[in-house]
């Protein structure tokens, strides 16, 4: 009579017989299988737990780009910050990453544009002003 297939895992595990690598490479090839997606889970849990807990990124705020740099408004306040204080910028398709250190970042997202031609002339005046 052939044994369950979870003895035998816990038969390689405990050592008992076999391979006694098997086991070390079982691990090891589940764990890097499993690392990358159960990272992005966690990330992404912590990155929804942050905008979730601040009513700042929840309230409507109208922002404009200008010579002096980028400009917000909303209920709490306004601030500006000069284009001078942008380290890096990092782009795709649909968002602009605006680098105030390697952690700290300003972001402008393709939803808060009216048209497509709006977004491509603020990605164009980004990319004029932040090198």
């Amino acid at each position: 009579m052939q044994p369950p297939i979870g003895a035998n895992a816990f038969r390689l595990l405990k050592n008992d017989g076999g391979d006694p690598s098997l086991a070390g490479k079982l691990i090891a090839v589940s764990i890097s299988f499993l690392w990358p997606a159960l990272m992005y889970r966690w990330m992404r849990r912590q990155w929804l737990k942050v905008f979730d807990g601040s009513p700042y990124l929840k309230d409507a705020f109208v922002g404009t780009l200008s010579e002096e740099g980028l400009h917000f408004e909303s209920q709490y306040g306004t601030w500006k910050v000069p284009w001078s204080m942008f380290t890096k910028v990092r782009r795709n398709a649909e968002l602009v990453l605006l680098y105030q250190s390697p952690i700290m970042f300003q972001l402008l997202s393709r939803d808060l544009f009216v048209s497509q031609q709006s977004w491509e002339d603020a990605v164009a005046f980004v990319n004029q002003h932040v090198t």
